[in-house]
């Protein structure tokens, strides 16, 4: 799993073939909502439950950690419907 917290971090890039898009994180914008992580766990488990997501949001000391499981496909839902603009889908 790949932290990051209170900075900007590197692009998450995709490994897979075909697969054109990258996600790139601002954990100071991010307000801990889980928004991301419900439509992550909706779209891949067909529940809105955080836990299941391919996103995880944690509350540090310095704001925010944001990381990204290996079974996360960087499909860019998490992107798309993040109203801080935390996350950047970029193709």
């Amino acid at each position: 799993m790949r932290t990051t917290a209170g900075r900007q971090a590197p692009e998450r890039r995709s490994k897979l073939p075909g697969k054109i898009i990258e996600i790139e994180t601002h954990p100071s914008r991010c307000v801990g909502c889980l928004l991301c992580q419900l439509i992550c766990s909706f779209s891949y488990e067909k529940m809105f439950n955080p836990s299941k997501a391919r996103i995880a949001i944690e509350r540090g000391d310095d704001g925010f950690k944001i990381s990204f499981t290996d079974e996360c496909t960087l499909c860019g839902r998490c992107a798309q419907f993040c109203v801080y603009n935390a996350l950047e889908a970029k193709r």
